[in-house]
């Protein structure tokens, strides 16, 4: 009898320590699954309902261009003062595109800073909960694992510890051997 109540003590705590492993990713419990399978078997209807949206939205941009031009005709000193009007344009022009880019790269700096930060977190729950399920169980699958083989020692060898009781351990030696 204490054999069995071993074994049984044994297999309910694997069988708790493979069920909370199994809820750990997402899976139900032996009683939930089998009655899951026992309703889809005897053809319990299952309601799928679906919806979707679509938009596109169009997006315009604009860029305005400043430039003199330059008369042929007219005195050098006031070709060159054109040109040099036309260089101060083009530098506006420049610093203007340059702020542009600086403005977007933060833009997406901090994009990335904060998607990486997101993942890096999601990494380490993964890596937790896969820990978890691997050695956190460990201590559990012992305690079970050590009733379970003394229960089967007990339940297996029964006639030999009730012969070494009663005294009979010249018998014992004999079964053994």
């Amino acid at each position: 009898m204490w054999g069995l109540m071993l074994q049984m003590l044994g297999v309910a705590t694997v069988w708790f320590d493979l069920t909370s492993t199994a809820r750990k990713f997402g899976k139900h419990g032996f009683v939930r699954r089998t009655l899951d399978w026992l309703r889809a078997f005897f053809g319990q209807k299952v309601v799928i309902g679906a919806a979707g949206t679509a938009m596109a939205i169009a997006g315009m941009r604009g860029r305005l261009k400043q430039r003199r031009p330059i008369n042929p005709d007219a005195a050098i000193p006031d070709r060159l003062s054109t040109l040099e009007e036309n260089i101060d344009f083009l530098d506006k022009d420049l610093d203007s595109a340059y702020q542009e880019i600086d403005k977007r790269t933060d833009e997406l700096d901090g994009r990335i800073k904060a998607e990486s930060g997101k993942l890096d977190q999601a990494i380490r729950d993964v890596k937790s909960t896969l820990e978890d399920a691997t050695v956190g169980n460990f201590a559990t699958l012992a305690f079970g694992t050590v009733w379970l083989a003394i229960g089967m020692v007990l339940g297996t060898m029964a006639p030999e510890f009730a012969k070494l009781v009663d005294d009979e351990w010249r018998a014992v030696s004999w079964t053994i051997s």
